[in-house]
């Protein structure tokens, strides 16, 4: 410290550089310092008090960043969140995509592949028809110019009987008129019985009976029913008679002898009226012809398709032998299952011989089960279905009395014929029934519970049952 002398005092030089103006030269030097740090030291300490201010002002908008970072973070961390959840349902949704975009893709291919395999089939089935079509062409040109030929001959055949036929009932009423002369003879002269005329040994009827059997198997069989029933609706027993006599000339004959006959006996049973078949005459008619199809000839076990069907449709209308109706029926069910056998049938009303014999409750099974195989292989424009139509009420009863075999026959036949609108009204009527049976055979029987389904469904009742639909 040095000292320098001033007009004023004395200054103090400190060791450092520092002059204190007017330094008392009274006080000591350890409170110079004391004096000098105290400045000194208050100064530093306002400095740090500006800093320490300075800091916490900083440091208070660090926390403010602070938190507004923290808040971004959580934002940032939420969106991150939320982008996971999106970007793994994107992936799910995108596998789902990509699986059944890969099923569909597989699907179509093998719906292609198949498409290609019923294409070259349908193709091949267009090759065949083509070919068969050609051949039907062929065989219908020859048909027709068969028929043609036929048709002629059926005109000349029509021509001789019609000319028979008159020539018949000249001699009827000669016959007639000579009956009357005989009955009231003149007193003066002796009365002489004529011997009577026996119908089968009149020419004319045996001429008339070939004809009509040579016929019978070339023309139409419409146009010949309409022919039969307008020529002999009032001799029936009389020519019924007469083609017993032939049916019994004819035993040892072949087949094709034996067939013509055959139809037109059954043609004669088919056209009968019901209380016309109960008449003595000819119930001794029938037992005649059943004794001669049973005891004579090879009728009704023919090795002949036509004639062993057409002989047991004869024995079930004639016969009055349990035992003989039986072995007919179960005969003609195992035929009708043979090629053809059906449109013998139908075309010799045989199912109208079967019809009207539903009432035998003996035989009712086996001509049900005979109904349902001709109903299966005939086709839409067969008579059969329509044949059941006046029937209904019958079956309807066997539906409600039968046991289990006969009411599932009979559910099958009403399923078949529900599908004719001319049916539809009967079978509403038995709606309820149809039901019951449903319910009753829900557990037992599904066939019938099927088949009375159906029925309703086809006659607009099925939305009425509960649980229906």
């Amino acid at each position: 410290m040095v000292e320098h002398g001033s007009s004023s005092g004395t200054d103090l030089l400190l060791g450092d550089g520092g002059l204190i103006w007017g330094y008392d030269q009274s006080l000591s030097p350890d409170r110079i310092i004391q004096t000098s740090f105290i400045e000194e030291m208050s100064t530093v300490s306002s400095e740090v008090k500006d800093l320490l201010e300075t800091i916490k002002s900083r440091e208070t908008q660090l926390k403010k960043q602070e938190s507004l970072v923290y808040k971004r973070q959580l934002k940032i961390d939420l969106k991150e969140k939320e982008l996971r959840t999106v970007q793994e349902s994107v992936n799910n949704e995108m596998a789902k995509l990509e699986k059944g975009t890969l099923d569909t893709v597989v699907a179509l291919q093998n719906s292609i592949s198949e498409l290609k395999k019923e294409n070259s089939r349908l193709k091949e089935s267009f090759q065949n028809v083509s070919k068969n079509h050609s051949a039907s062409k062929a065989e219908i040109e020859m048909i027709q110019s068969k028929n043609a030929k036929l048709e002629k001959q059926l005109s000349s055949a029509n021509g001789r009987i019609k000319n028979l036929i008159k020539l018949q009932n000249v001699k009827i009423k000669e016959l007639s008129e000579n009956k009357e002369n005989i009955q009231s003879p003149p007193k003066t002269k002796k009365i002489t019985k004529p011997r009577p005329q026996n119908p089968r040994q009149d020419p004319h009827t045996s001429e008339l009976l070939k004809i009509l059997m040579r016929a019978v198997s070339n023309i139409d069989q419409d146009y010949f029913s309409s022919l039969f029933e307008e020529s002999f609706q009032h001799q029936l027993s009389s020519l019924l008679s007469s083609l017993t006599a032939y049916l019994k000339s004819v035993t040892q004959s072949s087949a094709v002898v034996q067939y013509p006959v055959l139809k037109l006996t059954l043609k004669c049973l088919s056209v009968m009226a019901e209380p016309e078949c109960n008449s003595p005459t000819l119930k001794v008619i029938f037992r005649k012809i059943a004794e001669i199809l049973c005891t004579e000839g090879q009728y009704s076990d023919s090795s002949h398709l036509h004639s062993r069907l057409v002989s047991c449709l004869i024995l079930s209308k004639t016969s009055l032998q349990v035992q003989t109706l039986q072995k007919s029926l179960k005969q003609i069910l195992t035929d009708v299952q043979e090629e053809g056998a059906v449109d013998i049938i139908l075309d010799n009303s045989g199912h109208s011989i079967l019809l009207s014999s539903l009432s035998d409750p003996i035989q009712v099974k086996l001509i049900l089960n005979i109904l349902i195989l001709l109903t299966l292989n005939s086709g839409p424009n067969d008579p059969i279905l329509p044949g059941l139509i006046p029937h209904l009420d019958r079956l309807i009863e066997l539906l409600e009395e039968g046991d289990t075999e006969i009411i599932t026959s009979v559910s099958i036949l009403l399923q078949r014929v529900s599908s004719l609108p001319a049916a539809k009204y009967r079978l509403k009527q038995s709606a309820n029934l149809l039901r019951r049976m449903i319910n009753e055979h829900s557990c037992s029987n599904s066939l019938v519970v099927l088949n009375c389904k159906a029925v309703l469904m086809n006659i607009d009742c099925f939305r009425q049952i509960p649980g229906g639909g």
